[in-house]
């Protein structure tokens, strides 16, 4: 808030102790200004459908165990992890080591991941229930902060 009164804080929901920074920052920048999401991180946002066209690139989805509706969407799973588990894929999602059980499940290449699924959301159906809240909050942030 020193920097600029002008922001929106989005930050996740993956636990880790910091609690007490996210209430600071909920009371410095307001229940309009800061959002905490309902999942563990942004990636757990993502629809089904843009989820399945972006690992599959509109082929044939192959499953190496069936799930219903964005099971995804929650705040204990990696979505890395959740990937790589249930779906037959010619990469590894999660930077969890394939020796090893070390890393935390996250998406292992999380910028050209993103690009990915930005490039498969074209309107507003594509995005998940958890998605379309955080873009009106966002779509009312710079609505009200360009009245002023």
């Amino acid at each position: 808030s020193g920097i600029t009164n002008r922001c929106f804080i989005v930050c996740d929901n993956d636990g880790g102790g910091k609690q007490a920074r996210k209430e600071k920052l909920r009371t410095v920048f307001g229940e309009e200004r800061f959002y905490e999401l309902n999942v563990r991180e942004i990636e757990n946002t993502i629809s089904r459908q843009v989820l399945e066209k972006t690992l599959f690139d509109n082929q044939e989805v192959i499953y190496k165990k069936k799930y219903e509706g964005e099971q995804y969407a929650n705040s204990k799973t990696y979505m890395g992890d959740f990937i790589d588990n249930h779906y037959v894929l010619s990469r590894k999602y999660s930077i969890k080591n394939n020796v090893k059980t070390t890393g935390s499940g996250t998406i292992r290449d999380k910028l050209s991941f993103a690009k990915k699924v930005a490039s498969n959301i074209n309107s507003v159906g594509d995005l998940s229930k958890e998605g379309l809240k955080l873009a009106e909050m966002i779509y009312n942030f710079i609505k009200t902060s360009n009245i002023k």
